[in-house]
């Protein structure tokens, strides 16, 4: 929420109506309005959110930014002699006054308040969901977080600009899938701590090999090293992350010791972290979250919290031991018919693909489950460019060597999965396998089902 009065603030072409200033909240998307909202139609090469004036003006709509052209002016002046109220502004550049307006929300928000960035090639939602909850479990009502996949250079102003006076933490998720848009998104933050995740092989399309995409990554850390006025932590047993210069505020941690004054050691043991802090141990419990990388992926959020709020350590840990992961998709459990269901079909690549299926297989055989009883089923990993062929290859052979029997591909990529591993259960797409479900399919006990977003593969769960 902002006060309209801000918008004084930006580079506006002209103004209908009057600018009340009032306290409300911002919307881009027309289906989404409610009454008292400010729209910012949006213009994109496909679309442009002006065109809906006319239905939000009938809910009541009293205050509409949108982008200048010829066509747009004609339609302003009309919707304003029929509607007199309503305030309409015109901007050379949607994108660029929304990323102005939160720029100044921002500044006027911040004073003495934090800032936190998440990125990295897998779990920042996990991530950035595990230390929001951490936080509000601590600090009820003062923590606000991207919500949902709003983490790029639309919808990480969007949460800026829903951000109010209460809060005292921002949690910024930074997504990206071309070179230059995680500096954009620093530059629009300006983050005091942060967190990056891990480096793997994801939008190799356009990032071509893993040290592009490190080089993108590590660009959140650079603006936090050279802000210089709070935490970053970072997973020494990545090959990448190692490489981050060390400065005051930087800490590794790592089951590995290593000679380094900012190594925070760690073991896991099931759901039991065991931390080194301060010549002490902190004793981490959950019992609700799934494989080590989740376990991993709780410490960074807990050292962070540690480093910011040491004073409430207790209340951390207490914290720590009870969170767990939102049903959205990711790496989620559900029992549905008398079937175990381990489902994560909002995103996959090779090294999110490689940590989920070897902890599903850890957690089998831990429990002694017959990998008879288990069907894999896995989908194209998108966004690859030419490693598309090499890395579907690849994860057939790495589900082979972790000794899953039965196993289904869905997708275009079937052809490059077989080469990997030899299966019958290959299908162009998830139509194909529900209009005649297999009994690997049909009779399994436990299904793990993982696959890119474009596929849907939830839509199998209809199936159960």
């Amino acid at each position: 929420m902002f006060n309209t009065s801000l918008i004084k603030n930006i580079k506006t072409e002209k103004i209908w109506g009057n600018l009340r200033n009032v306290n409300l909240n911002l919307c881009s998307d027309s289906r989404k309005y409610f009454e008292g909202q400010l729209f910012f139609a949006i213009k994109g090469a496909r679309f442009d959110g002006f065109n809906f004036a006319e239905d939000l003006i009938s809910k009541n709509c009293k205050i509409i930014i949108f982008e200048e052209t010829k066509e747009s002016i004609e339609k302003a002046e009309l919707y304003h002699r029929e509607n007199p109220d309503l305030c309409l502004i015109s901007v050379s550049d949607c994108l660029i006054a929304l990323q102005e307006l939160a720029r100044v929300r921002l500044e006027q928000w911040r004073k003495d308040k934090l800032v936190i960035g998440i990125t990295g090639s897998n779990g920042k939602t996990t991530h950035k969901e595990l230390l929001y909850n951490i936080l509000e479990n601590v600090f009820p009502g003062k923590i606000i977080c991207t919500q949902g996949n709003l983490n790029n250079h639309i919808g990480v102003p969007l949460t800026i600009l829903s951000v109010e006076d209460v809060h005292e933490v921002i949690i910024i998720e930074m997504g990206t899938n071309h070179p230059g848009e995680i500096p954009l998104l620093c530059e629009l933050v300006n983050p005091d701590s942060g967190i990056i995740t891990n480096i793997g092989a994801s939008h190799l399309e356009f990032f071509k090999s893993e040290e592009g995409v490190f080089k993108e990554k590590r660009s959140l850390f650079d603006f936090v090293k050279k802000r210089n006025t709070g935490f970053f932590i970072a997973n020494a047993e990545d090959k990448f992350l190692c490489k981050l210069k060390e400065y005051y505020g930087l800490h590794f941690f790592s089951k590995n010791k290593k000679s380094s004054k900012n190594i925070i050691y760690y073991k896991l043991s099931l759901n039991k972290l065991t931390i080194e802090w301060e010549k002490s141990e902190i004793i981490l419990e959950n019992p609700y979250l799934f494989g080590d990388y989740n376990f991993r992926n709780l410490l960074a959020c807990f050292l962070l919290s540690l480093f910011h709020f040491k004073n409430k350590k207790e209340d951390l840990i207490n914290a720590a031991n009870k969170v767990g992961l939102p049903a959205n998709n990711r790496s989620t459990w559900i029992k549905k018919n008398k079937k175990e269901i381990f489902l994560d079909a909002y995103n996959a690549n090779p090294s999110s693909m490689l940590v989920a299926l070897t902890a599903y297989a850890q957690k089998l055989k831990r429990e002694g489950i017959d990998f008879n009883q288990v069907t894999i089923i896995v989908g194209d990993m998108n966004e690859l460019g030419e490693l598309a062929e090499s890395a579907h290859k690849e994860l057939g052979q790495v589900i082979s060597s972790l000794g899953y029997i039965n196993v289904i591909f869905i997708g275009q990529y079937k052809d490059y999965f077989i080469q990997g591993l030899q299966t019958k259960l290959a299908y162009n797409s998830l139509k194909d396998l529900i209009s005649s479900p297999p009994a690997e399919f049909t009779q399994a006990k436990y299904l793990f089902i993982k696959g890119s977003r474009s596929l849907q593969l939830e839509s199998l769960l209809d199936i159960v």
